[in-house]
């Protein structure tokens, strides 16, 4: 499987915002995150969507959409979903790693300021249609710090 090279995607999506919140803003080198990826419906009609739990994150340079640090391994990935009336909220578990991309930067991402973002790959249907379709949204980044 070829790893992204960056992260791309709309940050608003039929009124669909989403952010995420770390367990912890701090990792250590070559160790796993986790955090919340929360799905805001701040449109004016219903939505639907439906996605996978966990949801994977990347590790990005700041400031960009350049991904740096991956999680490697297996998951187990189970269906998510939920109908959003506007102003309600979904919460979904991430995971993201910090493997380094770069293997001239090493096997791990070496101590520093990143960022962490997570696609939402979601099959969605707005009110009134019936044919969803599939989308990626992209997280707000939350701001993390690597260790030794």
């Amino acid at each position: 499987m070829r790893r992204p090279e960056s992260i791309a995607g709309p940050k608003n999506m039929q009124g669909l915002v989403a952010t995420v919140s770390l367990s912890s803003a701090t990792v250590r080198s070559g160790l796993d995150g986790e955090g919340v990826v929360t799905i805001t419906n701040n449109g004016s009609e219903t939505v639907s969507i439906n996605t996978g739990s966990p949801l994977v994150g990347a590790v990005v340079r700041s400031g960009t959409s350049t991904v740096v640090g991956v999680l490697l391994g297996g998951i187990g990935d189970l269906g998510d979903g939920a109908s959003l009336q506007p102003g309600q909220t979904h919460d979904i578990q991430a995971l993201f790693g910090t493997a380094s991309c770069d293997v001239a930067l090493g096997y791990a991402l070496p101590p520093g300021s990143y960022e962490v973002v997570v696609p939402v790959i979601c099959s969605n249907t707005a009110a009134g249609t019936n044919s969803p379709s599939l989308s990626q949204l992209v997280s707000t980044p939350a701001p993390l710090t690597v260790v030794a």
